[in-house]
């Protein structure tokens, strides 16, 4: 195998990060398993959150980058060692590192795999680097982005070499619950301003007003818990409003709950919401940009769509699966069949065929 394929990541991991890491470490271990040399260039240190094959090359290149002047040093770091590397393969995930990688890699034989993970009108929040990045995902080897949504926005030029590869479900997930469920509602995400918790948390108060047995769980950490926290104790609601933090087996836990909730302003397609179905919990999830949520619900099929920023609507689809147990059990039969169609190694497939014309498979 003599295809070299390099990663470039800031943060493989840590408090404030997002699921771009996961897909990256998912699909290194899946190359390095077939065979071909993979390096993974992380700008700074920081923990590693998922598990890497000992194939895989790290290079740490202990950079302190909290400013858009700060990614200068990376940049020249990168480029350098890209530049021993003629020919290789370079992932970049999210919006700023494919952009800079674009950039950096100019003059050099480097072919760059730009990945947009969320919703491109909105991230970046600055205007201008918006669009740079527009114009430069034009002229990556090609792009991937995470719904048909966020592949139309982009210019022609970017769609040409562009495709849609939804990211993988984490394997050996535990089996459908069946039984009844618990009275509680769960999410689990990274806890920041995008997805919106204190909406549900709305919600969930008006919920509680009509079934007050019911309780919500939030699993997730991240930069703005004691800001959410706050506003659970300002609703008077922390007897049956719980912030969970972390927890490593969330899927096992969370399992007999009777439902999953997703109160998101924007996402690319949540990870969250993807392991939730595949473990049959019936999901009520807003219909955000840029389109992941109804790109894999079908309302009233395989879960429940609200829009973005009501509570109330969100209150009524919690309420309705509360009065209408047969109508979980369906969502929840549904639901689970995500599985099969977003397995592991079905999504990594479609990676490595990036690395391939046509011609060549």
């Amino acid at each position: 195998m003599n295809k070299e394929v390099f990663f470039v990541i800031g943060s493989l991991g840590g408090k404030g990060w997002g699921g771009a890491h996961r897909v990256i470490c998912i699909l290194a271990n899946y190359l390095a398993e077939k065979g071909y040399p993979v390096t993974i260039i992380v700008w700074r240190d920081s923990p590693v959150d998922y598990p890497l094959n000992q194939a895989i090359n790290l290079i740490w290149l202990h950079c302190n980058v909290k400013r858009e002047i700060d990614m200068i040093e990376p940049c020249i770091k990168t480029r350098r060692i890209l530049k021993q590397h003629p020919g290789a393969y370079l992932y970049a995930f999210m919006s700023r590192m494919a952009t800079y990688a674009r950039i950096y890699t100019t003059g050099l034989s480097i072919k760059v795999i730009g990945s947009e993970r969320t919703d491109p009108r909105t991230e970046p929040h600055n205007a201008v680097f918006r669009l740079i990045r527009d114009h430069m995902f034009g002229f990556m080897y090609k792009t991937v982005y995470q719904t048909p949504d966020a592949l139309a926005y982009f210019p022609k030029r970017a769609q040409k070499n562009g495709c849609v590869i939804p990211n993988p479900i984490t394997p050996n997930l535990p089996k459908r619950f069946e039984g009844i469920r618990r009275k509680e509602f769960v999410t689990f995400c990274r806890i920041d301003k995008q997805k919106n918790l204190p909406m549900m948390i709305d919600s969930f108060v008006q919920v509680h007003s009509k079934y007050p047995e019911y309780k919500l769980r939030i699993y997730g950490t991240g930069l703005i818990e004691t800001e959410i926290k706050d506003y659970i104790k300002k609703k008077q609601a922390d007897k049956y409003i719980v912030m969970e933090g972390f927890a490593s087996k969330v899927h096992e836990s969370i399992l007999d709950c009777a439902g999953f909730l997703s109160s998101s302003d924007y996402e690319g397609l949540s990870n969250s919401m993807l392991e939730a179905m595949a473990i049959g919990l019936p999901c009520v999830c807003t219909d955000c940009p840029i389109g992941g949520a109804h790109m894999m619900i079908q309302d009233g099929v395989n879960g429940l769509l609200v829009p973005v920023g009501d509570s109330n609507a969100m209150a009524a689809a919690i309420i309705r699966l509360i009065e209408n147990v047969d109508l979980g059990n369906r969502l929840s039969i549904e639901a689970e069949k995500l599985k099969e169609f977003l397995d592991e190694k079905v999504i990594c497939k479609k990676w490595e065929s990036l690395l391939y014309e046509e011609n060549e498979r």
